[in-house]
């Protein structure tokens, strides 16, 4: 792996174009709910800085899980990642939306984003379940 491809969270950085353009459109704060992140390593002497909500952690547009392009992430805090569970950014929103949850206009705006980017730089957001590109 070539140097400096390695994420501030020990985490293997794949293209981190789109992660460099949501930064540039929403800012340093997390991109789903507006809070402030914490980038970098936790310290050892605090085991439980690794649970922190507000941890920065990479969150997929369509989790891979789910068949979702690896290479499509960006940087969000670890509490609206792991909110955002199975689900692709865009029908999040609309649970949040549902639900009543004030993330829901911010997380639209943030798939819209995403489905624009990776239709402009031909970047499939999903595979198909053969691994073919959809």
């Amino acid at each position: 792996m070539p140097s400096g491809d390695e994420g501030t969270i020990g985490l293997r950085v794949f293209h981190k174009e789109l992660a460099e353009a949501v930064t540039a459109k929403f800012g340093t704060r997390c991109p789903c709910c507006g809070d402030a992140m914490l980038h970098g390593r936790p310290r050892k002497k605090n085991a439980t800085a690794q649970n922190r909500r507000d941890r920065a952690s990479v969150a997929h547009d369509v989790p891979v899980s789910m068949g979702g392009n690896a290479e499509v992430w960006l940087w969000a805090c670890r509490g609206c990642n792991s909110d955002q569970g199975a689900m692709s950014f865009l029908s999040w929103s609309c649970r949040l939306a549902l639900d009543g949850d004030g993330r829901a206009e911010r997380v639209g705006r943030l798939a819209a984003f995403i489905e624009a980017w990776t239709a402009a730089h031909g970047v499939p957001r999903r595979f198909s379940r053969r691994g073919n590109r959809a």
